[in-house]
């Protein structure tokens, strides 16, 4: 199956803003989490995840099953003053 995943102001262009991604059927949004640190080092995961608009803590990626055409949204923790 495919995911759509968009990376948003990363500070380092790890990858293009938006890419596909394959999985295998019945993948978790951990086993994604997973496999993009593996490709892409640790800097791709952590602060805001959103699985269809819809926000995720990371406690619950290993219960979230994806679905074909999914789209994941990873941005980093925001800062300011």
């Amino acid at each position: 199956m495919t995911m759509k995943i968009s990376f948003k102001a990363t500070g380092t262009s790890l990858m293009s803003d938006r890419t596909e991604y394959d999985l295998a059927e019945g993948a978790t949004l951990k086993d994604l989490m997973d496999s993009l640190v593996v490709r892409f080092g640790a800097e791709a995961l952590g602060g805001l995840l959103t699985v269809n608009s819809e926000l995720v803590y990371e406690d619950q990626a290993a219960d979230l099953k994806l679905h074909d055409g999914d789209e994941v949204m990873l941005a980093p923790p925001l800062s300011g003053g």
